[in-house]
């Protein structure tokens, strides 16, 4: 399974006998190639409106470290609670940036310069910074759970993704 930040698992389901499936996911070093039926965004556009919505964005302080955004567990929290974001990094002027474009416009940046400083910016319909790093907030006082701290639940319904026990729901995958 791949999410929309690259995040990837494998899962071992259980099927009951009423048709529903669980499991967790297994801690293990994956990679996928994606189908042809992936569909991403055209990341063209998304970046080059953000790039000209960025220059007249005020800038947030922020609590999020560059680091947290490049760990594979937090990107895996992340894209449970920021369905079809996507990311990339953009470096120039001493500045790096961390990029979150999600399709309906919204976008994120963390720009960290190479004196040690860093701002939050964001734009669009939705507050996708505020997002990540409520999500961030989330991972760490969790105590940074690996994937292997994550289930799924697979119903008629929905597919539940739960941390720690299928009684503690965080996301629903495939809306």
């Amino acid at each position: 399974m791949v999410g929309s930040l690259d995040a990837y698992g494998y899962l071992k389901l259980h099927v009951s006998d009423h048709g529903e499936a669980q499991g967790r996911f297994l801690d293990s070093d994956v990679s996928f190639m994606l189908s042809r039926e992936t569909r991403r965004p055209a990341i063209g556009p998304l970046m080059r409106a953000a790039i000209r919505s960025r220059q007249d964005a005020a800038g947030l302080d922020t609590a999020v470290h560059p680091d947290t955004l490049d760990d594979p567990s937090f990107l895996w929290s992340a894209q449970i609670a920021m369905p079809g974001t996507t990311r990339l990094r953009l470096a120039a002027d001493h500045t790096t940036g961390q990029w979150f474009l999600h399709p309906d416009g919204s976008w994120a940046v963390l720009e960290s310069r190479t004196d040690g400083t860093r701002r939050a910016f964001q734009g669009g319909p939705h507050a996708l910074w505020s997002e990540l790093a409520a999500a961030a907030t989330t991972w760490l006082a969790n105590g940074r759970p690996g994937l292997e701290r994550y289930g799924l639940t697979v119903s008629p319904e929905t597919n539940t993704v739960w941390l720690d026990d299928p009684h503690n729901p965080i996301g629903v995958l495939g809306q």
